[in-house]
Formats: C-alpha cells, structure tokens, sequence
C-alpha cells in the first residue's frame, strides 16, 4: 500500500511535496551582470525558471548588450 500526502499533511510531517529544481547562473564575462535561472527576466519577457539554454540567441545583456556566448556558468 502507498500513501501521498497532500501538501498541508506533508509540510507537518516534513515530506518532501515535490522535487527541488537546480537552477544555475550564468556570469557576464565582460560586466559581471549575473542571470539567474530561477528568478528569470520577466522585464525582458523571460520567464521565471527559464534555463539558459532557452533563453533567446540573439539577446543581449541587458548592461553592456554582450552576447549570449559571453556569459559562463558561475556558482554562487
């Protein structure tokens, strides 16, 4: 027998109720501005949650308009 517990069960019983997503960062080289995955650029119409691979070609930083192969994955 298996039993799932709906959210407000398994906050009280500390379960896990989904799994956890790893988002990265990606690091201008040439500004330092930093993308985060997780937060997105929704000014730029880039969603919450997107991954880098995702992200549109032909953007641009939005500090010094660098290109997308410009910016290296960084841990913060």
């Amino acid at each position: 027998m298996q039993y799932i517990l709906c959210e407000p069960f398994a906050a009280k019983f500390n379960q896990p109720t989904r799994e956890k997503i790893v988002t990265k960062t990606w690091m201008c080289l040439i500004c330092g501005w930093i993308y985060d995955e997780a937060a997105g650029l929704p000014e730029e119409g880039i969603p919450e949650g997107t991954p880098w691979d995702q992200v549109p070609m032909n953007w641009l930083c939005p500090e010094c308009a660098a290109r997308k192969e410009d910016f290296e994955m960084v841990e913060i």
